[in-house]
This record gives C-alpha cells, structure tokens and sequence, in this order.
C-alpha cells in the first residue's frame, strides 16, 4: 500500500470513529421522548444549532460538488448564489412564523405542523409520506457518496469493497442516530463543519500562492488560458 493510500485508508478511519464516538456519547442519558429525540427537547443554543444548519445547507454539494461543476462549466456556477439568496430571502420572512406556530402549539416535526396548521390529519399522513420518501432517496444519496469518495481517493477499490463500507457507513450512522437522535447529527455537523471550513480556507490561503505565486497571477492566468469560464454560456472541460 502506498504512503499516500495509508493516509487516506488511517484518516477515514480515524474520522469514522470519532464521529461515531461523538454521536453516541452525545445522546447517552439524554433521550427521554420523541420530541427530545426529534428536536433534542428544544434545548440548542444557538452556536450548536447554526453548525447543524450549515452542515446541512453547505453539505458535500458545496463542498465538491459546486467544485465540480465550476471546474466543468465555470461561469453558471454563479446560479447558486442566485438559489441561495431567494432561499434566504423567503427564509429569513417564513420561517420565524414558522417557529412561533410551532412553539404555541408544540410542533414536533413538518407533519404536526400540517396536520395542527390547516387542521387536517390527512395532510399530516401526507408530509410525513413524503417526507420519509425524499429522505430514502437523499439517504442513497449519501450511501452512494461513500464509494464515489473511496473510489476517487485511493483509484484502485474493489466493487466488494465498496459495498463492504457502504453497509459499515449505513450501520455505524444509524446506530448513533437511533441512540442519540438529533444530538448525535449536531455534534457530528460540529467536526464536520470545522473539518469542511479549515481545509477550505487552508486551500483557499495556499493554492494560488504555491501555483501561481499569488492571487493576481491566478487570475491572470485564468483570463489568459480559459476567458470562456468567465461568461455565460460557460465551456465544457475537456
């Protein structure tokens, strides 16, 4: 096994187990009901709670997937800051009512807020359907995720293998989140934000100065070699 390929193979599986320690440990003692499950109780702050919903709003997609696609495309990347600004705009004015509903009338999850909302049972069958059907397709989402990063990180991983961790990962989240509930979800987001956020300023500060000796040369060389990923339509990466 080559040097490189230990360290990817040591540092997964060093990540795995904190994260799998962490997210068991936080929920231990803690669960008391199904809201204390769902919501942890009502009980996080706000630091905690802002790691939670960016480790859900800037998930992998940002992380290499929005990546991806500039490198592939260029400029159309910028539709996600059009996406990102109307979701915060409409955000920022529903969702606090949202919350005022939900706190009078003790609203667990989307369904209770349906069904206590509009007055309808049904409606609440409805969302909680669709709700478990969208999260199935997420989860294969995420699932299929693990092999794509195994298979680009070492170039050389079984189908065998593959399945191996796909069913490992699957196990291992499901065990902290079935014992700790939205505990273990926001204390993982905790590592895993600070992971995403300090390797990409770290890339950020050191990219353009150890290739291109600094930002201006970066840029330069960007609108000299490749001036079609700057404008719309945009190029396909060849």
């Amino acid at each position: 096994m080559a040097l490189i390929d230990e360290v990817i193979y040591f540092s997964v599986i060093l990540a795995i187990l904190v994260s799998t320690i962490v997210g068991l440990i936080a929920g231990r003692g803690k669960v008391k009901d199904v809201k204390d499950w769902v919501i942890a109780g009502g009980t996080f702050g706000a630091v905690l709670l802002w790691f939670l919903m960016g480790t859900e709003i800037y998930t992998d997609f940002t992380y290499l997937g929005l990546a991806g696609f500039t490198y592939t495309y260029g400029a159309p990347v910028a539709y996600n800051f059009l996406t990102n600004g109307l979701a915060y705009m409409f955000g920022f004015m529903l969702l606090p009512l949202i919350w005022i509903f939900s706190k009078k009338f003790n609203v667990i999850t989307e369904a209770d807020y349906f069904e206590k909302r509009y007055g309808s049972k049904y409606l609440g069958v409805i969302v909680a359907l669709v709700g478990v059907l969208a999260l199935a397709g997420y989860l294969d989402l995420n699932i299929t995720a693990i092999g794509i990063i195994l298979t680009s990180g070492t170039g050389h991983v079984t189908s065998t293998q593959i399945i191996e961790a796909k069913i490992i990962g699957f196990l291992l989240v499901t065990v902290f989140i079935y014992v700790s509930g939205i505990r273990g979800s926001a204390w993982n987001a905790v590592i895993k934000d600070i992971l995403m956020f300090s390797t990409i300023f770290i890339i950020f500060i050191t990219f353009p100065f150890i290739f291109f000796h600094g930002y201006g040369n970066f840029f330069h060389e960007v609108t000299v070699k490749i001036p079609q990923y700057l404008i719309l339509p945009g190029a396909k990466h060849n």
